[in-house]
Formats: C-alpha cells, sequence, structure tokens
C-alpha cells in the first residue's frame, strides 16, 4: 500500500478506513461527505453501504445506494482499486496519482478529487466543475443511522 503525502505528512488514509470497515466483522457502514464549495454553498453525499475491498484486491471501492444534494459523482469510481505512486491501478495512461498528487480511487482520474493536496478539491455536478475548500468524509456503521 502507497503512502499519501499530504502537507508533508504521511498518511496511509485507505488502510485506516479499511480496517475501521473490517475490524468489526459483518458489520456495514454508510459513508457521509459534506462538501462546502468556495462561495460556501454546502452539498453532500451519502451511500448507505460502503466497503472498501482487501489488499489483495486493491481495496477496491464499492458503493451503496445514493443520496444527496448533488449529483453521485464518485460512483464514477466504483469498483476501481486504489491508485497511488506506486500501485498505478487506474485506467487513465498515466498514473493519477502522480498527477494529483495523492492517492484515490481514480478511474481516468475521477470525476471527485477529495483527497488533493496543492490543488483544488473538486466535485463534478452534471457538466459543472464545483471547487471545494471543505470536504468531510463520515464513515459509521450502518446501525446508527436507525437511531
Amino acid at each position: 500500500m502507497g503512502r499519501i503525502k499530504f502537507n508533508g505528512v504521511l498518511f496511509l488514509m485507505v488502510l485506516q478506513i479499511f480496517l475501521v470497515a473490517t475490524t468489526t466483522g459483518d458489520e456495514r457502514f454508510e459513508l457521509y461527505i459534506h462538501l462546502v464549495d468556495l462561495d460556501g454553498r454546502t452539498f453532500n453525499a451519502r451511500y448507505d453501504d460502503f466497503k472498501i475491498s482487501d489488499e489483495d484486491n486493491g481495496y477496491a471501492l464499492s458503493l451503496g445506494k445514493f443520496n444527496g444534494t448533488i449529483e453521485d459523482a464518485m460512483r464514477y469510481s466504483e469498483n476501481m482499486k486504489f491508485t497511488t505512486f506506486d500501485h498505478d491501478n487506474d485506467e487513465d495512461d498515466d498514473n493519477c496519482a502522480d498527477w494529483f498528487e495523492s492517492g484515490w480511487w481514480y478511474k481516468a482520474c475521477s470525476d471527485c478529487y477529495l483527497n488533493v493536496p496543492n490543488r483544488n478539491l473538486g466535485w463534478w455536478d452534471a457538466d459543472n466543475y464545483i471547487s471545494l475548500k471543505e470536504v468531510k468524509m463520515i464513515i459509521r456503521p450502518k446501525e446508527e443511522m436507525k437511531k
């Protein structure tokens, strides 16, 4: 698993997410993404079943049903393996992790960029690119939704 360098600090983001999402056995998780654009407008995206495969399968992304106030841009990356500087798993001719200076579930460099240092974070909404100043990705057990 490659490391992700962000502002001089090394993160093992996918490994951490994987450990959270798999150490509890068969428990299911949801993913909630809170987005704030450069004008302060807020958006959200919720996936009712969020999974990441194991290392042997490249930490591939799996998303459940979508509900949100923005288009489902992350769906473009579904079933993609995680790409890092040293593991080019995307479909682009170049390594998207090199291009964006960050690891992610890139397909052909994706429709959402939520882990990009030194560049605009962003999300494609239909034909419009939304530059973001803030992103929060929250993972919680699916049972928590019912409380």
